[in-house]
């Protein structure tokens, strides 16, 4: 609850608007994670009183939750622009109107050359625009797709940094984006990539003549 409510702080650091602001995500992770079994996976040994570690789907179900949590807010990101404002949010005019709104106001505006910078180009504005309808909407597919993760989890890093020189609105939760990072093959690689040291017997060792 600490977190929820004093993730607001960071407009000191930040911008003094208020709005965007707060981890919930984050909240609903941790209580994800409340109730997911980790003590058994920790401990160096069982002892004989203990019970085994539970079943391997044990452990997925709290993962899967939390890539569910974070893939809904772009999904209802998108699903909420088009039934408020319709495809034409989509539009070169609509996002030239923001970008100019976001890089002029006073209470937000940290970066304020890219914005600008787009906003003269209609051309790119509606790329952009539509390219960002269809990137919320099928990101939800990182779900179930390991292609969709390799392709827009890096994009949607991309997509937020983008936001944040353009348009000054800092995303709170792209580190949570590492939930769909398969931890097992990194960790193989980096066990492929660390350098093995090949220990000789004492009697192939050269003798020292005196």
């Amino acid at each position: 609850m600490l977190l929820y409510h004093l993730a607001p702080l960071e407009t000191i650091i930040w911008t003094p608007n208020p709005y965007a602001r707060g981890l919930t995500i984050s909240v609903l992770a941790l209580l994800t994670l409340a109730f997911a079994p980790s003590g058994d996976r920790w401990t160096l040994r069982f002892p004989r009183n203990r019970r085994q570690p539970a079943a391997d789907r044990d452990y997925t179900w709290p993962v899967r939750l939390i890539q569910l949590v974070v893939a809904q807010i772009y999904l209802f990101s998108g699903f909420a622009k088009i039934s408020h404002s319709g495809w034409r949010w989509a539009s070169a005019s609509n996002l030239r109107n923001w970008l100019l709104y976001f890089s002029q106001e006073d209470q937000v505006r940290v970066f304020h050359t890219v914005g600008p910078w787009l906003a003269e180009r209609p051309l790119l504005c509606q790329i952009i625009g539509i390219g960002t309808l269809i990137f919320e909407l099928v990101f939800i597919t990182v779900l179930f797709s390991k292609t969709a993760r390799l392709l827009l989890v890096p994009l949607a890093v991309v997509f937020h940094v983008g936001i944040l020189l353009s348009m000054n609105l800092a995303f709170l939760n792209v580190p949570q984006l590492l939930v769909f990072v398969d931890w097992d093959v990194v960790a193989a690689w980096l066990g492929k990539r660390r350098p093995r040291f090949i220990r000789t017997p004492v009697s192939d060792c050269p003798q020292s003549q005196d």
